[in-house]
């Protein structure tokens, strides 16, 4: 008899696997979506024998795996702060590094009513993160993608999210009118012809959602001055970049009057995040 337990199942996909970091973990993801069970159970009945057409359907999913396909898009979904996010390839896959920005903006400030703006918000990972954190606050998710900002109020439904308002807009062009205590986003900033973008789970991910001109810092650029017109004074910049690009951001953020420019290192200690404070005075 031909043994379709669930651990000989994991153990032969693990091993198709092998060029993943993440192997075993991929491998429980992608047979917990084919039987349409938890992570306990695949754990914790390991003799437990699958059935043909769960068979068929968990070969489909390593066979998308092997030939690179993130995991996130596969199961359609991924886990970010203390939420599940719905993901598509409309959006990024939101990533531990970009948590600093939550941590970040959510210890720094303990004001009941803060206004903040997330330009960029893709899956609405930041901007729902924080909300979560600060149901208080009023937060502002922006895109330019009308798929994206579907995404993110599905998100924001599923996660049962109420004070995060989405509009569709590119940058600040369509928040002229509001005046925010931090400004946040993860634009793109990996510029055009980067090797990086032939690689792992970025070589699936939205192309306009990675790849900036200006060696990769039009956008940045862009941002750093439009933010200018809708943070208060003494307000707050956030920026998540390139590992190698904060010394740049830096100096530009400083030419165009920002304070208290510092970057942030992320979980591996590259430099990931830079925050500047719009100054009282001109």
């Amino acid at each position: 008899m031909i043994d379709r337990s669930i651990s000989t199942t994991l153990r032969l996909a693990k091993e198709r696997l092998f060029f993943s970091e993440t192997a075993a973990l991929d491998a429980e993801l992608l047979l917990m979506m084919a039987l349409g069970v938890s992570r306990t159970v695949v754990l914790t009945w390991p003799n437990r024998q699958l059935a043909e057409q769960e068979l068929q359907v968990f070969e489909g999913f390593l066979i998308r795996r092997e030939a690179g396909e993130p995991v996130a898009y596969i199961t359609g979904h991924k886990h970010f702060w203390t939420l599940e996010l719905a993901v598509t390839k409309d959006v990024l896959i939101p990533r531990p590094d970009t948590e600093i920005i939550v941590e970040w903006v959510t210890k720094s400030y303990i004001d009941n009513e803060l206004k903040v703006a997330e330009l960029g918000t893709g899956s609405g990972a930041i901007a729902l993160a924080i909300a979560s954190e600060k149901p208080n606050w009023q937060i502002t998710a922006t895109d330019i993608s009308k798929n994206a900002l579907n995404i993110a109020k599905k998100n924001a439904d599923y996660n049962e999210i109420k004070n995060v308002e989405f509009k569709q807009s590119s940058w600040c062009d369509n928040l002229k009118d509001g005046k925010f205590d931090v400004v946040i986003s993860n634009p793109p900033y990996i510029a055009p012809g980067d090797p990086h973008l032939c690689l792992g789970d970025v070589s699936f991910e939205p192309r306009e959602a990675l790849v900036s001109s200006q060696g990769g810092y039009a956008d940045l650029f862009r941002i750093i001055e439009q933010a200018k017109s809708i943070l208060i004074p003494g307000g707050a910049l956030v920026l998540e970049h390139g590992f190698e690009q904060g010394k740049k951001v830096r100096e530009y953020l400083t030419s165009k009057g920002y304070d208290e420019v510092e970057t942030l290192m992320d979980l591996s200690g590259h430099e990931r995040t830079t925050v500047a404070i719009y100054p009282h005075k001109e």
